[in-house]
């Protein structure tokens, strides 16, 4: 016999069935809201890394570019300090050059000055011997070899010795023919 009113224990099976499946479906529909409310916040966080990452890249390019300007700079600056401290040597050693001269003409000028005094002193000796009549006392022996070396060699070119002619071969041709003659 059919009925056609189903049973009240599978009608009260299928009710806690379907009651079961729509707390299931609400307990998915709030679980699918969080996923979606994650993965909206993911999103977010995506593009703010995104984000985040183009302005560390810019910033990296723009310290490249800084750090390629100072090593450009400090080279700049390191080849003009190389150009002055090569400046500064050049400078140092033609000072060195300047004082070795100076030095050296200094020796020669007082080296001259001591030959000319000598030579006064020598001439004023030689006068005051030929002045007075007793003057061979008065000489020093360097101005007596001085003045017999002189006087020697004055005597050899007035007298025509060979060894005159030796040191006068560089003479005038009219000083020649006088000698010959």
């Amino acid at each position: 016999m059919p009925s056609d009113k189903p049973s009240p224990v599978l009608l009260d099976a299928v009710k806690a069935q379907a009651l079961k499946i729509k707390e299931t479906k609400n307990i998915l529909d709030a679980r699918q809201k969080e996923v979606d409310a994650l993965r909206v916040e993911l999103e977010s966080r995506a593009a703010d890394l995104e984000k985040r990452e183009a302005r560390v890249e810019a910033e990296r390019a723009e310290f490249s570019k800084e750090k390629d300007h100072v090593a450009a700079s400090r080279a700049a600056i390191d080849k003009d300090l190389s150009t002055v401290r090569m400046d500064r040597d050049k400078a140092a050693a033609e000072e060195r050059r300047v004082q070795d001269w100076a030095r050296t003409l200094n020796e020669r000028e007082k080296t001259t000055k001591e030959r000319e005094d000598q030579v006064k002193r020598l001439e004023h000796e030689l006068t005051d011997h030929l002045k007075s009549p007793s003057g061979k006392s008065r000489l020093s022996s360097s101005a007596r070899k001085w003045a017999r070396s002189e006087s020697a060699r004055w005597r050899r070119r007035l007298s025509g010795s060979p060894s005159s002619r030796k040191e006068w071969r560089t003479g005038t041709a009219s000083s020649r023919t006088e000698k010959r003659s």
